[in-house]
């Protein structure tokens, strides 16, 4: 009797056991990952997304093409975040990074579903899943909002194939109406959604057993599917943007270029970055006979395989995913195979190919009870080690401490302009234009500017357009004026400093160079820097306070020549920290490179803190002529 106890006792336990495996696989699956949740953020098309959604109703959005891409599908998951956070800008950001969590999860789930199904064996599928999801190669698909509609449309694609196993092993109608409904759905959240449909019919064409000829056809749904969704694509973009199409059309390149680039993407960034290690930089022609190999690899032991539908779907789901993006993309240059969300099907694909393999390591593990889940928990840990330190840095860039105070204050700011009766359109008219940190791709680019999340305040103006500006910003604190004007693009503000119209105006205090970063003097006043983010620090004369012989400060002068398109400059007071908030921008190609110009401080509303030290930030590699910073009177 007590041998039945302690038999029933260990039965439970095991039982209780391979029933927590899973789940303790999934939580190892999302760990590394987990740490982008600590500070949820915004970032660059987010904005542009926030803007359509504060300005526009779904309706007129829902078939706008965004980019190359027509997604209805994700711009009702925008809305639907949207309204989630209450239509505030202030909780977007935790809103919008949980929303980029869902389909990652979902994913897993999906991914262990099928193989379960296709191979037969739990602990294959949960290994399966931990080499898709433990990686840092495709994070951007999970820390950044807009990047996740690559993962809808990946979830789309793994229930098309669902659907289409489903449909082959006894519930036809359901599973075709479930492959097909799919099929279109995976495009409507991203291009690379096109994917789903000849990916589930290539399964269904390789299903078991003899065929009837209605089989034949009904396996080709999934892909006619495809097919009447790329009808409509074209319809939608000549309704919405028909240059674009024709631009598309007219930038695809489907030479060697793009093979060039898959090969790369495949043998010197997808192989290495499942064991965590990054692109050896080997050459063009020896990636190229390496891929060429390893497909003739795969392809050959696909034909004697028993898991031939899975490495075949696997194979495409791989080189699809890059086939169907790279072609458009080659204006990216050596860039195109570092962007992470094009690697999001391919390693779906390679998780899928090394199933069969896994299975056959994990027969032996699988025949004594327990030692399966133990064995693949294991592996679980011993890959989230390899890659957490990877996923940590790829979750850095996201990290923004000062969006909030930016955000809450762009609130505040609607609420000011519908008490003033001001209209969106003023308000964006009377405040110059932002660029931060989180609302462009590099340092090149100049993005979205953050104030064009603005909702529409009121219909008509209550004020002139000439009083706005002093409106605003006599309602705005201190705090609220560096949130909003911190990064401001001072270009249109800039008084020309030529001693041939003007008098050149009196300094008053000149910056000394105390500090460096990437940039090497190379003569006098000429620097070599790396790009971004290089930098010089200056330290200013102490300013004399204001009186009758010493009137204040009207300029800021940062005098260079050969520098990049955009002017950085950065201020801080005696013992304060740098902010993004005390910092301006300006274009300096304006009349010719040797043109000398200075910005009024008048025209600065954060400049509210006498300055102490200025740093000019450069956002492009090169040789740069740069005198010492001035304020002048």
């Amino acid at each position: 009797m007590v041998d039945a106890h302690r038999t029933d006792g260990r039965t439970r336990t095991a039982r209780l056991a391979a029933a927590a495996a899973p789940w303790v696989v999934v939580g190892l699956c999302l760990a590394g990952h987990l740490g982008r949740l600590r500070f949820p953020s915004l970032y660059y098309d987010d904005l542009d997304r926030i803007r359509e959604l504060q300005t526009t109703p779904l309706g007129a959005i829902l078939l706008r093409p965004f980019n190359e891409h027509v997604a209805p599908f994700f711009q009702v998951v925008s809305w639907v975040t949207w309204q989630a956070a209450g239509r505030r800008l202030v909780t977007a950001p935790v809103a919008f990074t949980l929303a980029s969590f869902v389909p990652f999860v979902v994913c897993i789930g999906l991914l262990m579903r099928l193989v379960g199904r296709e191979v037969g064996s739990g602990p294959t599928a949960w290994l399966a899943a931990v080499a898709f999801s433990v990686s840092w190669l495709h994070a951007e698909t999970i820390y950044w909002y807009s990047a996740s509609s690559f993962t809808w449309a990946l979830l789309w694609t793994l229930v098309a194939w669902l659907g289409v196993l489903g449909a082959c092993k006894g519930v036809p109608r359901r599973g075709w109406v479930v492959a097909g409904l799919a099929s279109l759905l995976a495009p409507a959240c991203s291009g690379v959604g096109l994917l789903a449909g000849p990916v589930a019919t290539l399964r269904a064409l390789n299903g078991p057993g003899p065929r009837r000829r209605s089989d034949w056809l009904m396996a080709f749904i999934p892909l006619g599917c495809t097919a009447l969704y790329l009808g409509f694509y074209a319809w939608a973009m000549r309704r919405g943007n028909p240059e674009l199409g024709h631009q598309i059309g007219r930038e695809i390149d489907l030479g060697m270029n793009v093979v060039a680039a898959v090969a790369r993407a495949t043998v010197g960034f997808l192989l290495p970055g499942l064991l965590g290690l990054h692109y050896p930089h080997t050459s063009r022609a020896v990636e190229m006979i390496a891929g060429g190999l390893l497909l003739g690899a795969v392809l050959l032991g696909a034909r004697r395989s028993p898991q031939r539908p899975l490495i075949l779907g696997g194979l495409a789901l791989m080189l699809g995913g890059y086939f169907l993006t790279y072609p458009a993309r080659t204006g990216y240059g050596a860039g195109l195979v570092t962007v992470e969300r094009y690697h999001l099907f391919p390693q779906l694909g390679l998780a899928l190919l090394l199933a069969p393999a896994i299975r056959a390591g994990m027969a032996r593990c699988e025949a004594r009870r327990g030692l399966g889940p133990a064995v693949a928990i294991g592996l679980a840990v011993v890959m989230l080690l390899i890659h957490a330190p990877g996923m940590r840095e790829r979750a850095r860039p996201y990290h923004y401490p000062d969006q909030p105070r930016t955000l809450a204050a762009i609130d505040r700011l609607a609420t000011t302009c519908r008490a003033a009766r001001v209209t969106r359109a003023q308000a964006l008219g009377a405040l110059c234009p932002i660029r931060t940190r989180w609302s462009h791709f590099a340092p090149e680019g100049l993005g979205c500017n953050p104030l064009a999340m603005l909702p529409e305040t009121v219909e008509t103006p209550g004020i002139a357009d000439a009083q706005v500006r002093s409106v605003l910003l006599a309602a705005l604190t201190p705090a609220d004026r560096e949130s909003l004007c911190g990064g401001m693009d001072a270009s249109r503000y800039l008084v020309p400093l030529d001693p041939d119209r003007a008098a050149i105006p009196e300094s008053v205090s000149v910056g000394h160079l105390v500090a460096s970063n990437q940039a090497e003097r190379v003569g006098a006043d000429c620097y070599r820097v790396r790009g971004w983010w290089a930098c010089l620090e200056y330290e200013l004369d102490e300013v004399p306070g204001p009186s009758a012989d010493h009137p204040p400060a009207r300029y800021l002068q940062v005098p260079g020549k050969g520098m990049s398109n955009i002017m950085e400059v950065w201020w801080t007071g005696k013992g304060q920290p740098w902010s993004p908030g005390r910092s301006l921008l300006w274009f300096t190609d304006r009349e010719g490179p040797d043109q000398a110009w200075a910005v009024p401080l008048d025209q600065l509303p954060h400049w509210n803190t006498p300055p102490a030290r200025l740093r000019v930030v450069f956002h492009a590699p090169g040789v740069v002529t740069l005198g010492p910073p001035r304020l002048l009177r």
